[in-house]
């Protein structure tokens, strides 16, 4: 795998996680975030939406793979 590619979908995701906590109220209600894209960032992707949720139980995180096509479809 490429490491460019690696660290540049580590980089979006981690900008779309803080991006994400910060808009996030404490309504109580449960929130979704979805991401969807490579197939190669996915286990990364999955890994850190994992440790989110732990950290921010009230957050939903889906993570998809199916190829970048699928996440700039989203």
């Amino acid at each position: 795998m490429d490491s460019r590619y690696k660290d540049t979908g580590l980089l979006f995701l981690s900008i779309a996680v803080i991006l994400i906590s910060g808009c996030i109220g404490g309504e109580g209600k449960k929130e979704t975030l979805s991401i969807a894209g490579s197939t190669t960032v996915q286990p990364i992707a999955s890994n850190a939406a994992e440790e989110f949720m732990k950290k921010n139980p009230d957050v939903i995180v889906s993570v998809q793979g199916g190829g970048s096509g699928t996440g700039i479809k989203m």
